[in-house]
Formats: structure tokens, sequence, C-alpha cells
């Protein structure tokens, strides 16, 4: 039998190929003007007529605003609950005593990021430069430490190599289909948002970027991320579909929850003196009362900035609740996996049927997202703008529930 060390070679040499073939393939049907870049035109862009985008969102498919520094921490999160709904689904399926099982789970997890691209957050997707796409994808992929047959410490090494090949080689292969992609503010319109009045102050389109070179310098200025450009990254916003910002809300706070659990799980059993001496109530009240902390903090007494911009979005749709909710089944479905992962067949049957039972509650987010993305824009064309296959809008459906538009 070979090593993990071989299987994984062998893995990254196929990905290579693979990667490769597709790539070539891909090119000539997103560079459509074959000038060597993608320009705004080739991609498919949400609607940047200012009065399609409300403040507070009254349908899951009206637009309405996030602030760019949600999106770009909760893009992180996000891609990371993904990842780990992947992993945990791996360890049901997957045999533990097969050698190329960890393999498979990393592709399982990448599959799972890029449904999360097509159909969970699409828009979010099509304006997130190829860089950011490496470090939330690289998110996605830290669950793999939960994975049940990952190699052995000796060769675990290999897992990070595979792991960093196949993510170079998925970057490297937007860079040659999608040479220099426009960055978000020439596809798409951005807002201030007074929040007093809850009203939106439209701030650039594509095409007053393309006019003023001004203002294209100040977004410019506020990408380099330097301290003193930090406040436009909160008060700017950008407008997604309503059941995207949805989504990021629940699954960025389930992450909160799955890390908080994780680390404080990782620390008890350690401190106690070993996997073996620690009782599921220990475990379980530590989780619980870190998380109380947490969540008072965080989501009622002193919620930063840009996640209090995001709930008035969500106004109706009781964003603080859901985020409370969306962290506790976050935590406990952690808590308790850790449990059984330790434990095995001696974890109690309770802990056993939580743990499978929240599992099949965070598995409910592919389910949101692929019945809201496909009554919004259909099955085909979400592919479609995945590939930036079509150009220009791309079909994009602009109005509230039951009334589709092409702009």
């Amino acid at each position: 039998m070979l090593s993990p060390v071989y299987l994984g070679l062998i893995a990254i040499a196929a990905d290579l190929v693979f990667t490769g073939l597709l790539s070539v393939w891909m090119r000539p049907h997103v560079d459509k003007n074959r000038n060597g870049q993608i320009d705004a035109s080739e991609v498919t862009r949400i609607s940047d007529a200012p009065h399609d985008v409300v403040p507070v969102a009254n349908s899951l498919f009206d637009m309405t605003t996030v602030p760019l520094v949600t999106v770009l921490l909760n893009s992180w999160q996000f891609a990371f609950c993904y990842g780990l709904m992947a992993v945990l689904t791996c360890n049901l399926l997957l045999p533990t005593d097969s050698p190329i099982s960890w393999i498979a789970a990393v592709w399982i997890t990448f599959l799972s990021l890029i449904f999360m691209c097509a159909f969970c957050n699409n828009g979010i997707h099509v304006a997130t430069t190829h860089k950011t796409h490496f470090v939330y994808y690289l998110c996605g992929f830290i669950p793999m430490a939960m994975f049940r047959s990952n190699p052995p410490t000796s060769d675990v090494w290999i897992l990070v190599v595979v792991i960093i090949a196949r993510l170079l080689l998925f970057v490297g292969m937007k860079y040659y289909v999608w040479p220099k992609y426009p960055i978000f503010y020439r596809l798409d319109p951005l807002f201030k948002r007074d929040l007093n009045n809850e009203t939106l102050i439209p701030f650039s389109t594509p095409e007053s970027v393309e006019a003023d070179p001004e203002l294209a310098a100040t977004l410019e200025r506020t990408m380099s991320f330097k301290k003193k450009e930090l406040k436009n990254l909160v008060d700017l916003h950008i407008p997604f579909p309503t059941y995207e910002i949805l989504n990021i809300n629940v699954s960025s706070w389930f992450t909160g929850g799955a890390v908080v659990a994780w680390i404080v799980s990782c620390v008890v059993t350690k401190a106690i003196g070993g996997d073996g001496n620690v009782s599921d109530a220990v475990v379980f009240g530590s989780v619980a009362a870190v998380s109380v902390v947490v969540v008072g903090v965080f989501v009622w007494f002193v919620p930063m900035k840009s996640e209090v911009s995001k709930w008035i979005s969500l106004t109706h749709y009781y964003p603080r609740t859901t985020a409370t909710l969306c962290f506790i089944a976050g935590a406990v479905l952690v808590s308790t996996q850790l449990v059984v992962a330790r434990k095995g067949d001696g974890a109690a049957l309770g802990v056993v049927i939580v743990a499978h039972a929240f599992h099949l509650i965070g598995m409910g987010l592919y389910a949101f997202a692929y019945a809201a993305v496909v009554r919004y824009f259909g099955f085909a064309a979400s592919f479609k703008r995945l590939f930036s296959f079509v150009g220009g809008h791309g079909g994009v459906f602009i109005g509230t529930a039951g009334k589709r538009a092409y702009v």
C-alpha cells in the first residue's frame, strides 16, 4: 500500500493535469473579445441602478446592502462554515480504513466551497478578487483538522501540501482564465448608509468610477488597507440579494459558535488531564459559559458598527435573534461532535443524537441557498454566473418576490 506522501503527490499531479486542461478549455468562453483581460462587460454584474436597492429588505429577493468590511470578514467565516459541514459529512460517509479518504475529503470540501460560490453567495463571489478567494477558501479548509482519517502525525504535512497545492492551482486558474479581473467597485454600485434615518446615499457606480479619476483613486486608497483609509471599509456598502446577506448572517455566527466550542473543548480536555479524564458535563458547561459571554457582548450589548449596519438591512428577519440561535447551533454541533470523536462507541446516546441532529440542521444551509438562488436566477443561470459564461448583467433578476425583471 502506498504511503500518504506518495498518494498526496499523485493527487497533486492529477490535480495539475485536470486544472490545466480545464483552464485551457474555459478561457475562450470567458475572455470573449480576446483582449487578454476581463472587462466589466464580460462579468455577470448586479444591477447598478440605485433605485433597485432598498435600505431595508422586505423580501428575500430584494437587493439591499452590507458594509464592505462585513463582506471581507464574514466571507472567511462562511467559508469555514461550509468547509465544516463538508468535513463532518465526510466523517460519516467516508471509510476510516481507506488510504485515500483524506484526499477525497479535501476534494469534497473544495466542492462544498464551489457550491458556496455558485449558489449561497454568488454575488459576493463575482465581486471578490482572486487573492481574496485564496484566503477565504483557505479558511474553508481549516475544519479538515476535524477529519477522522487524516494521515498519521508524522505525515500530516502532506495534507497541508495537498490543500495549498489545490488552492494555488485554483487561484492560478483564475488568473489565467479571468486575467486582470476588474475590482468590485468597477462592477457594482456603492452606497453610504445614514444609520439615523436608515436611508442609502449613492456613492459610486461603475460608470462614475470610470469617468472620475479622483473617485477611482479614493476607492483604490480604501482598498490599500492603510489605517487612515479603513473607515471607508465600514462606511461604504455594497448591494447583494437579501438571501445572500441572510446567509452571511446565519453562517458567520454559526461559525462563531463552532470556533468557540472547538477552542474551549480542546482547552478544557487538555487542562483537566487528557481526553479520558473529562466529563461531558464539564465540556458542555464550559462551552455554554463562554458562549453566553461572547453572544452577550458581540450580539446584544456592544456589537460592531458593521454588524449593526448589516442587521438594519435584515430588520424584518430578526437578525440578532438569528445570530444568537446560529451561534448556539454551531457551538452545540462542534462540542457534541468532538465528544463523539473522542469517545467513539462510548459516547452517550443522547450526545450522539444531538450531534447528528445539529449536523442535519447545519446541512439545511445548502438547501436554503439552493432553493433561494434557483428561485432568483434559475439553475442554469447560476452556474453561468459562477463561471462568467454570460457577460453584462447575465440575466440578473431584479425585483421583489414574484416579480422578475431582466436589467
